[in-house]
């Protein structure tokens, strides 16, 4: 009787064991969901970073300071235009082909008027579609010059028919060298495509007219 009715040392032992073992469980499933927890807003935060990176957004602009030009009345932005000469030409584009320098934009608020244009270090051929509410003009022998440039360019914000546009690489074998614009249009409108020379560059420009009262 007094060997049953005696704890065996060990016994506390274990229970403190025990104890050391769901405390231990308890952290590691803390530190779990504190590290899912963690990744879940850092995959937010990249994924957010990403989605505003790829994309440019014009907004107009009341400022005297940015939106004082006569030859450009609606341009918000300090990009190119169409009097020439800026930015610097880039280094000489491979033979047999040409440079887009850069794509622009521009609402004139007297005309009522709306550009989109590509600043091209000489002329290239393309080709030109219509659709109900979008333009594509597909330009042969010819190259990006920065990959920046090959952000959509977001312009919903101007009352001109143009929503947003950009420049895309076409990578088929049947398609190499060509690039395209494409344009969303919120109207159907068939704008005026031709190629300008001004100074030491060649624009394509892309002019939609002032929308019919």
């Amino acid at each position: 009787m007094g060997r049953l009715g005696r704890r065996s040392w060990t016994e506390p032992l274990e229970e403190d064991m025990k104890c050391d073992n769901l405390r231990t469980k308890r952290t590691y499933r803390f530190r779990i969901a504190l590290s899912v927890g963690a990744g879940i807003l850092f995959a937010a935060l990249i994924v957010s970073s990403t989605a505003f990176a790829q994309r440019m957004v014009l907004k107009p602009s009341d400022s005297p300071v940015i939106d004082a030009s006569k030859d450009d009345p609606y341009l918000p932005y300090g990009g190119v235009k169409l009097s020439g000469g800026e930015p610097p030409s880039p280094k000489t584009p491979p033979a047999g082909y040409q440079y887009i320098n850069w794509p622009g934009f521009r609402y004139d608020r007297e005309t009522k008027t709306t550009e989109v244009f590509l600043q091209l270090t000489g002329s290239v051929t393309y080709q030109t579609k219509f659709r109900r509410r979008s333009t594509t003009i597909t330009m042969d022998n010819a190259k990006v010059y920065l990959r920046n440039n090959f952000r959509p360019v977001i312009t919903r914000h101007f009352p001109g028919p143009v929503s947003r546009f950009r420049l895309r690489r076409l990578k088929s074998r049947r398609h190499k060298g060509k690039i395209r614009l494409e344009i969303r249009q919120r109207r159907r409108v068939q704008p005026q495509v031709a190629l300008r020379t001004i100074g030491q560059y060649t624009y394509l420009v892309v002019a939609y007219p002032a929308k019919r009262r």
